[in-house]
């Protein structure tokens, strides 16, 4: 506990002398249209060539460690998101703030039940049909999600997750917390095929990168999705596929319910 204390005192102190970037400060490579969409709907999204790499990352210098995991992956796709989730003033910048919330990213037992709106079916449907920690991948035997007791940290933990497009997979969980920011990797142990037989990546070719960051106003978070070697059809047997669509909701979806669920503890 004294341990604990003096941690969140120097991360206060930290805070304290360096201040909070406001979300323009982290947003200033996004141009005006951007802006207009994260105001109307929270997010943004743009698609990646490899001739311009990712030209949205913040100046952060977690950034470098994104950079890094797109070099190494050299992605056939990539896709960029930033969102914007505003909070309470003053909320961001408690010291223990930055660890409540990875923990809520660490809690995907809480994400079974996820729903999106399918525009095909017209109704809400079952994103994730099952979510839950274990010990290794294969394991069917849920165990307690992980949870950080202090920051700074790290954790590795293995994830299993069914959803409505690319059915059951195990993932690797890697989360750096720091004072002011954090980098949270997913990476498949196992196939993700559409329709249980079409790959759209083997192991270790999809990542899913998210930069956490809290500014003034609230919380800004800054996604990289990546796949080696994506798929290049449009159809499977005559029946339309978008894959880039499918890792998109998938992350829009996973923001909302932590926009929905999380509950900051002062």
């Amino acid at each position: 506990m004294v341990k604990r204390t003096f941690i969140l005192v120097l991360l206060a102190f930290t805070l304290a002398l360096h201040g909070l970037p406001t979300f323009n400060e982290l947003a200033v490579k996004l141009g005006s249209e951007d802006f207009a969409h994260i105001e109307k709907e929270g997010d943004c999204h743009r698609e990646s060539s490899p001739e311009e790499g990712l030209i949205w990352l913040p100046d952060h210098y977690l950034a470098s460690k994104m950079k890094n995991i797109y070099r190494q992956l050299e992605p056939g796709m990539a896709v960029e998101i930033v969102n914007f989730i505003p909070l309470e003033e003053g909320v961001s910048s408690d010291p223990d703030f930055l660890r409540q919330v990875m923990n809520q990213f660490l809690n995907v037992s809480a994400q079974k039940g996820i729903r999106y709106y399918s525009s095909s079916r017209k109704k809400d449907l079952v994103l994730i049909e099952d979510s839950f920690t274990v010990e290794e991948s294969g394991d069917k035997k849920a165990i307690e999600d992980f949870q950080f007791d202090s920051a700074p940290g790290v954790a590795d933990v293995v994830i299993y997750q069914k959803d409505v497009n690319f059915g059951g997979n195990y993932f690797d969980y890697h989360c750096e917390l720091f004072a002011d920011g954090a980098l949270l990797t997913t990476t498949n142990r196992t196939n993700l095929t559409v329709m249980k037989f079409f790959t759209v990546a083997k192991p270790d070719e999809n990542i899913m990168a998210y930069l956490v960051i809290p500014c003034e106003e609230g919380l800004y978070v800054y996604t990289g999705v990546f796949v080696a070697d994506p798929p290049t059809q449009e159809k499977i047997l005559g029946v339309s596929v978008n894959i880039q669509g499918f890792f998109r909701k998938r992350v829009t979806k996973i923001l909302e319910w932590f926009k929905e669920s999380f509950a900051f503890q002062s």
